[in-house]
């Protein structure tokens, strides 16, 4: 093999390392790096010597492998942070393909730079099959002992300890109020572990507290009504399947008020339209328990509605698990706060996440850590809060710091919530500060009634990593978000959103600033969009 180098032919010097998940080759000069997802290559030039000058290009070609035509791709982007690398995506490729990549280099400053060839081959990832699986678990919500059969199931966390790879559980239908479950062990690439519901998503993790409510009119207070939860600082209450405002102040549920800000002469309170709540955050000094208070601007009686409040702040748990895949299966009702997320995903890599409903909770999908080859398709993802526009959505950033005093609440206590904990604008799918994963695909999913549904980047910048992200956001419906549709707020390295479908939302996509780059919005479709005040 050789290069061209201004001319001049040289030795290539090829160090091959060839996995499931990218493909590196390194040159005399630079290290060409291939990553693929289903229908994407991203590709990273690492400029060796380096362009002080930051002046080097690329272009780009592809071509299926037997074929004898080049297709001209999108030129390199320079990144920026000094990482001294070129990067760039290649779009609309077919799953499990071997293509052929090219990129020429032009840097008439750097002589190093100047005409270098770099050529590798990778295929693009094959779709997701199912597999057979060697034993199947069955459990019920009423499931006991450990026969784990059709005719006596056990339970769903006695199943989560002991199933192996290669391993299927199979919850049978019915309400799962279960939270805060962990699996033991890990899949392979031959043998995932496979968690599956019924196809209709019949079986439901649901986190809502089965308690049976009673709630009194409050001392003093008319139309407010108090109960006590189970668990501390829920973040999820629904009447009648919409869900409630978190309150910061007790006066500010009162008298249907959010507070917005403090200027020079005092807090800046605007009135709502929203129906809400208020809770005791914690740690609470007086025996009243764990107090929650509600108003409806009907001034209905909450006795005569449908009262949810969740209990739980996590569904599963996946930590430093491979090859995991969940299917077919309701995740509803998580929101204790602060960390709660239904399905948490944390230093964990090959998880797919597969035709699930992620119904009402207060963050339906947080991925954390090094968290890799994450794929989420065929999901729906919803959340009750239709009619929250933008500014009440920011507003449950800030904490309390009220001067008011309600006696009922046991004299003059400070009100602050633990960090974050009324956040509203959380949505279907995060990452945590400090991501450093690759190859996030988000498919075939929709989103409907949120403040905010999500993030397609990490939020903040990782200065421990240097590597892309490359992340896939295409053919996904976002409906009816009230504030930013999705985020791509932070760190965005090899972003790609394309072929979507964003309307009625208020700003569909946010980047302020999406940094480092490139970041691709392609043939997506924004209409009926709408700003509030």
């Amino acid at each position: 093999n050789s290069m061209h180098n201004g001319g001049k032919i040289g030795l290539m010097l090829i160090l091959p390392f060839m996995s499931l998940w990218y493909a590196t080759y390194t040159y005399a000069q630079c290290a060409l790096t291939l990553f693929p997802t289903y229908e994407c290559i991203g590709v990273n030039v690492a400029l060796i010597p380096a362009d002080p000058e930051k002046d080097a290009w690329a272009t780009l070609q592809y071509r299926p492998v037997g074929s004898a035509n080049w297709q001209t791709g999108f030129p390199l982007s320079r990144v920026d942070n000094d990482f001294n690398r070129l990067s760039g995506s290649i779009f609309w490729r077919q799953p499990g393909m071997l293509y052929q990549v090219q990129v020429i280099l032009q840097d008439t400053t750097t002589a190093g730079l100047h005409n270098l060839l770099l050529e590798d081959t990778i295929r693009t990832l094959a779709e997701i099959a199912q597999p057979v699986s060697l034993q199947t678990l069955y459990v019920s919500p009423t499931g006991s002992g450990n026969l784990f059969t059709a005719t006596q199931p056990g339970a769903l966390p006695n199943a989560l300890l002991v199933v192996q790879p290669g391993g299927k559980i199979s919850l049978l239908p019915g309400n799962y109020y279960l939270g805060n479950l962990n699996l033991a062990t890990s899949g392979t690439q031959q043998a995932p572990i496979v968690i599956e519901g019924p196809n209709d998503h019949s079986a439901i993790l649901n986190g809502k507290d089965t308690t049976q409510f009673v709630w009194t009119p409050s001392p003093g207070n008319p139309n407010v009504y108090y109960t006590y939860t189970q668990a501390n600082n829920p973040n999820l209450v629904l009447a009648n399947g919409q869900r409630l405002y978190p309150h910061r102040t007790f006066e500010d549920l009162a008298q249907h008020l959010i507070g917005t800000g403090v200027s020079l002469s005092g807090e800046i309170r605007e009135p709502t339209e929203l129906d809400g709540f208020y809770r005791n955050p914690l740690p609470y000094p007086c025996g009243y328990g764990n107090t929650l208070w509600v108003k409806f601007h009907d001034n209905a009686n909450p006795n005569t509605k449908n009262m949810v409040i969740t209990r739980h702040a996590k569904a599963i748990t996946i930590d430093n698990k491979s090859y995991i895949q969940f299917r077919n299966l309701t995740f509803t009702n998580y929101g204790i706060t602060p960390a709660s997320h239904a399905l948490y995903l944390h230093y964990s890599n090959q998880i797919v996440v597969e035709n699930c409903n992620f119904v009402n909770n207060d963050n339906d999908l947080l991925l954390e850590g090094t968290s890799s080859r994450i794929t989420i398709q065929n999901c729906t993802f919803s959340n009750a809060m239709n009619g929250f526009q933008a500014w009440e959505v920011k507003a449950s950033y800030l904490t309390a710091n009220s001067s008011y005093c309600n006696p009922f609440t046991c004299g003059c206590y400070p009100e602050i919530f633990p960090n974050l904990g009324r956040l509203l604008e959380r949505g279907a799918i995060l990452y945590q500060f400090g991501f450093s994963g690759r190859g996030i695909v988000i498919r075939n999913c929709i989103f409907l009634d949120y403040g905010q549904a999500g993030h397609i980047a990490p939020p903040g910048f990782n200065t421990d990593f240097t590597d892309s992200y490359e992340i896939d956001f295409y053919n996904n419906l976002l409906y009816n978000s009230t504030e930013d549709g999705m985020e791509i707020d932070g760190d965005s390295r090899n972003t790609r959103i394309w072929n979507n479908v964003f309307h009625h939302t208020n700003a569909p996509l946010s980047l302020a600033v999406a940094k480092s780059g490139p970041t691709y919005i392609l043939r997506n479709v924004f209409y009926q969009l709408a700003a509030d005040t």
